[in-house]
């Protein structure tokens, strides 16, 4: 008499199953999804960090622009309308020159084609006292928003 079980079970075993299938297409589906996850964050990874070095420049630019225009004024009583104390000031460009305010001014610049918030502000600091103010220190700051919920801030001193 033939054992039909036996000769059904190695039948099955020579296939794969419908189980063994999915399984199968079930790890590849998560190793393709995992495989895709990374490829898009290290793409955001990647432009945000673009924008951080785009805006870091920006907060350098700044900077040395307003060196440029303050610095050769630096012994004077009162540094380009600017009294000689420890009070920051806040500046705004035009294009031009800066303006000086009391407040921040709200100044936005265009960086990669988006408009970020941007602040400066600079003060003169002094020790002597008498008649005659002469600034011992200029310190200058940037602070950029970069949009991801962070700030730039760029904070430079200039000794006399």
């Amino acid at each position: 008499m033939k054992n039909y079980v036996n000769s059904s079970n190695a039948q099955y075993k020579a296939g794969t199953s419908l189980i063994e299938v999915m399984v199968a297409m079930l790890l590849l589906a998560i190793l393709v999804i995992g495989t895709v996850g990374s490829a898009v964050r290290l793409g955001d990874t990647v432009a945000i960090q673009g924008h951080k070095r785009a805006a870091i420049a920006a907060a350098h630019r700044r900077m040395e622009e307003v060196r440029s225009e303050l610095y050769p004024h630096f012994h004077d009583e009162r540094v380009d309308g600017i009294n000689i104390g420890n009070s920051w000031v806040f500046l705004s460009y035009n294009g031009l020159s800066f303006n000086r305010h009391s407040s921040d001014p709200e100044e936005m610049v265009n960086i990669n084609g988006v408009q970020r918030a941007i602040q400066t502000r600079v003060r003169f600091v002094s020790t002597a006292t008498g008649a005659f103010f002469t600034a011992e220190c200029m310190e200058i700051e940037v602070t950029l928003v970069t949009g991801q919920g962070e700030n730039i801030e760029l904070r430079s001193f200039y000794a006399n």
